[in-house]
């Protein structure tokens, strides 16, 4: 099963404390929305005609409304400034279904970016005049698996402009440099961080201009299945071992027990990684038949931590404990499934134990709103 992966970040214009490009993403796998509107100027004002642009566009493509029946509104309701004779807003609309099918509006934003089997695309334009003053360019296409669509602002089109390019990086260079960037293990997060991060260095980390990258990714579908602590009840020990190793993605187990549980069960012995402990994580652990194996609730904890802090690509790429390793891993998933021991741990009542040790159970409830308030599908089954 295809879906596509969405991810997006932004840079404020220099001295603005709020981004005058807006991105909106809604629907779902069968019916996805993704709008980028650039407000005229920058600041409040910016972000409320760019608010304003997307909100539109999406309720009406959420409704079923045609990308021309938007663009025809748009044109009713978007004032044009007087003075310089622009529409004080501007925007990119995609509405894209299960099936990869594209309907996309383009309007007076840099052209939307289609790689498919690692070449740029030419998308099938077609300029339509809404109302003798906004001509808007729409197409129809479908996408293939491990295709990828970007929408960039004129901020991204402009970095570096009067300063390390004369005329900016311009849309030419940055297609050609995402289309070298994508691997086959790229994902939609690290390609936005890593644009951003390059924009900011042309910027020399004071932007001219508000700067938005919108990544999207047309792929399989990525399942990953956690199995943390042990059941309360014994007589399910190999049910839910069974379940855990039958699971279709990526297979991480936590907690030391549990680990023992997985070995005996599989007939194997677990080696420790002694250098891949760090940063008050411990060691992970080496099990054949798991992708990955991880001390308990301190590694939790780090997981946790690491999701609120928002860590990026670059701060974990490296790093090799058990808690940045799982962080990875969360990321490229779509779908976690979580099979929640609910056996007490003798050693975690102890009058000496940290506090955090004694609560498993509340990190797993933090983990799973982290992850859904991301855009993962979680589920939780309790043993």
């Amino acid at each position: 099963m295809l879906t596509l992966e969405i991810e997006f970040r932004q840079l404020f214009k220099h001295g603005e404390e709020i981004c005058g490009d807006r991105v909106e993403i809604a629907g779902n796998d069968g019916n996805r929305i993704v709008v980028m509107s650039d407000g005229l100027g920058s600041g409040v004002k910016a972000n409320i005609l760019s608010s304003l642009t997307t909100k539109i566009i999406s309720t009406m493509l959420l409704e079923g409304c045609s990308i021309h029946d938007v663009a025809e509104t748009l044109q009713l309701t978007l004032p044009v400034c007087k003075v310089r004779g622009v529409a004080y807003s501007t925007f990119t609309a995609l509405r894209i279904d299960d099936q990869g099918s594209v309907e996309a509006a383009e309007y007076d934003n840099p052209k939307l970016i289609w790689i498919s089997n690692r070449k740029l695309r030419g998308l099938p334009r077609k300029e339509v005049e809404h109302g003798g003053r906004m001509k808007v360019l729409e197409s129809s296409f479908k996408l293939k698996e491990d295709d990828w669509l970007v929408i960039i602002s004129d901020g991204v089109v402009h970095a570096g402009i009067g300063r390390t390019w004369d005329l900016g990086w311009t849309w030419d260079r940055v297609a050609a440099y995402i289309k070298n960037f994508l691997t086959p293990a790229t994902t939609s997060a690290e390609l936005t961080e890593e644009v951003v991060k390059l924009c900011a260095k042309l910027y020399v980390d004071q932007p001219g201009d508000d700067t938005t990258i919108v990544a999207m990714h047309y792929r399989k579908k990525n399942t990953l299945t956690f199995m943390i602590g042990p059941p309360r009840n014994a007589d399910l020990d190999e049910t839910v071992v069974r379940r855990f190793l039958e699971s279709t993605g990526k297979k991480i187990a936590c907690g030391g027990t549990t680990g023992n549980l997985l070995a005996r069960q599989l007939g194997k012995e677990i080696q420790v990684n002694l250098d891949s402990g760090a940063n008050g994580i411990p060691p992970i652990g080496i099990l054949e038949g798991v992708d990955l194996l991880t001390e308990g609730v301190l590694t939790l904890a780090g997981v946790v931590e690491l999701l609120r802090k928002n860590a990026s690509f670059s701060d974990l790429k490296y790093r090799s404990d058990g808690a940045s390793r799982i962080v990875r891993e969360i990321r490229m998933a779509d779908d976690v499934h979580i099979l929640l021991g609910q056996a007490i741990n003798p050693a975690h009542q102890s009058l000496n134990t940290p506090v955090h040790l004694g609560l498993k159970f509340h990190l797993v409830e933090e983990l799973q709103y982290l992850l859904e308030a991301s855009g993962k599908h979680v589920t939780v089954e309790k043993f």
